[in-house]
């Protein structure tokens, strides 16, 4: 048996992930990761790491503890090392009941790593310049907004609410009327925070803190986002750190009592001021770059865990270069071919400069997630970005497999409607699923009511395509489904996954093109997902059941009506 220290890094889906395996086996260390169940991950296919699945937090944070934990024991009692900001939550949550090796943020770091609002009170303690934040926890609040454009965002990076770990959306409000539609569909349920929409260039200052201060400074600057509406580097480029901002930095990470590898996110606007954006306290996806400029983040922070008094060697200054991300360059075009989605977004990127941009290859540049000892996990991580954005592009290519499968799905669906024979099916059923797009509006309804009036008899669960897991439930349907009885305490949306598939033995979808996409993505759920009106008879309510979100109340209230006969149905079925 080895002797090398262990670290268990996660989640495992995280784009920094194979950067900080190879950073970790680089210096001698045995590395494992925990990925969600029911998802695929580009390190499954890497030579250097062993894979351990936990419940997915979003679906239950009980289950997610207990499977880590277990995890933990396996392993007997490894490093741990949070990759995102859904492990940091729940790494910490672990430590309070039960003895672990954390090289990262627990506690009070933690709360500082998760919530914004203490970040940005930091910062400016710090001497760093921050944005207008104006805190939002009401409607009134929200109205309260006057300039535009604005950028509203979660306070909180990860957050619990019924037993589930999810995030709140960011939104980009251009004028009045976009602000208004917001306020009709939110539930308030979370603290935003609403500033101004900057323009500029994002920057990242990075170093290593100990408690005798930070060492081996880093910078980057993003050369393009992967949607120039905002999100994470498709390509970034290194700086010399600028020592005027070192000095806030220290100055902030001190203060804060940071131990480990740190990024601060910076946004330089047109005029040159450089304004504090957030920390973050775990790895970053651009930790390529940082790597192949030899700062061994990751590496040094487990060797700063076992060693509090260890101190890297200052690594020698290479050229600069460009490193990219081959999928996120790829995506990159498709959102400048689609164009914004908000007409508060200015500067859109020229198609004919992106398509130049991306396509030029230099003899510099290098990549993100690239090994040539482990090049499975490029192409792995390459492939797993496209398919995840393939959908979000449909109205960029013609889809003629699609077009002809509907019409076919809808006379197939309506023959087994009229058969009555999927009735026979739920008799055998302990688990049916409901999927719709967004679970936020018809899937969502569909799994209260039937838990409501199914008892404890049968699990019933709800999922959509959108991606990400974490938002909250309409509030016009939060509001009218009260007329039916129906109560919402909290909502959070999920995301399809492998795992609840599997578990399901029925899955309702609720339009033709929901079980296209689904056939398509999950072939093996085939033979077991129907359009949710097959349990009713023909004529009672449509064949397909239409998406309300942001129609009139009457448009709610007919959906609220369709769904809740035909789960009244199944209950029914149940009964008899």
């Amino acid at each position: 048996m080895s002797d090398a220290p262990k670290v268990l890094i996660g989640f495992g889906n995280a784009l920094s992930a194979p950067e900080v395996i190879w950073s970790l086996t680089d210096s001698g260390f045995v590395v494992s990761a925990f990925v969600k169940s029911g998802t695929r991950t580009a390190i499954e296919k890497s030579r250097f790491v062993d894979v351990e699945f936990v419940t997915d937090p979003a679906e239950s944070i009980e289950r997610a503890l207990a499977d880590l934990q277990g995890v933990v024991r396996k392993l007997n009692n490894p490093i741990l090392m949070a990759l995102d900001d859904e492990a940091l939550w729940l790494i910490d949550e672990l430590s309070n009941s039960i003895d672990v090796r954390v090289a990262g943020a627990t506690g009070e770091q933690a709360r500082m790593a998760l919530d914004k609002r203490l970040q940005l009170e930091a910062a400016r303690n710090a001497g760093f310049a921050i944005p207008d934040t104006q805190p939002i926890e009401t409607e009134s609040d929200l109205q309260q907004i006057r300039r535009f454009p604005v950028i509203l965002k979660p306070a909180l990076a990860a957050r619990e609410f019924s037993g589930r770990l999810g995030r709140g959306k960011s939104h980009v409000i251009g004028d009045t009327d976009a602000l208004a539609a917001l306020g009709r569909n939110t539930d308030f349920d979370e603290v935003m925070l609403a500033q101004p929409l900057l323009n500029g260039v994002g920057e990242g200052l990075f170093g290593l803190a100990s408690a005798d201060g930070v060492v081996c400074w880093s910078s980057h600057r993003r050369v393009r986002m992967m949607n120039p509406m905002g999100s994470g580097s498709s390509a970034c480029t290194c700086l010399k750190p600028d020592p005027d901002l070192c000095v806030p930095a220290e100055r902030f990470v001190k203060s804060i009592g940071w131990r480990g590898m740190f990024m601060i996110e910076l946004l330089r606007d047109r005029y040159g001021k450089v304004w504090f954006m957030e920390l973050n306290g775990r790895s970053w996806g651009s930790m390529a770059l940082a790597r192949r400029m030899g700062f061994e983040y990751p590496a040094w922070t487990a060797r700063q865990f076992l060693d509090p008094h260890f101190t890297p060697v200052e690594p020698p200054e290479k050229p600069p270069v460009l490193c990219r991300h081959l999928g996120r360059e790829l995506v990159h075009l498709a959102f400048v071919l689609r164009g914004p989605k908000s007409r508060a977004v200015r500067n859109w990127p020229s198609r004919v400069a992106s398509f130049a941009s991306v396509l030029r290859f230099r003899l510099n540049d290098c990549w993100y997630s690239y090994n040539k000892l482990d090049r499975k996990v490029f192409w792995a991580e390459t492939w797993r970005t496209l398919s995840g954005y393939l959908p979000a592009f449909s109205s960029l290519y013609d889809r003629p497999l699609e077009r002809i499968s509907i019409p076919f799905v809808r006379w197939q669906q309506a023959r087994v409607r009229a058969s009555g024979r999927i009735l026979k099916t739920i008799d055998a059923s302990k688990h049916i699923l409901f999927l719709c797009y967004g679970n936020i509006n018809r899937s969502a309804l569909a799994e209260q009511h039937l838990r409501q009036i199914a008892g404890p008899r049968l699990q019933v669960s709800s999922c959509g395509f959108h991606v990400p897991s974490g938002r909250p439930l309409d509030s016009m349907m939060r509001t009218l489904s009260r007329e039916h009885g129906i109560v919402f305490d909290r909502w959070s949306s999920k995301t399809i996954s492998r795992d609840l598939v599997a578990k399901s033995d029925l899955i309702f979808v609720m339009e033709a093109r929901h079980l296209v996409r689904l056939s398509s993505e999950y072939p093996d759920a085939r033979a077991r997902a129907f359009l949710l009106s097959c349990v009713s008879k023909p004529g009672t309510i449509p064949l397909e059941i239409r998406d309300p979100a942001g129609k009139t109340p009457e448009a709610y209230r007919q959906c609220i009506q369709e769904i809740t006969k035909a789960t009244s149905s199944i209950a029914e079925r149940l009964k008899s």
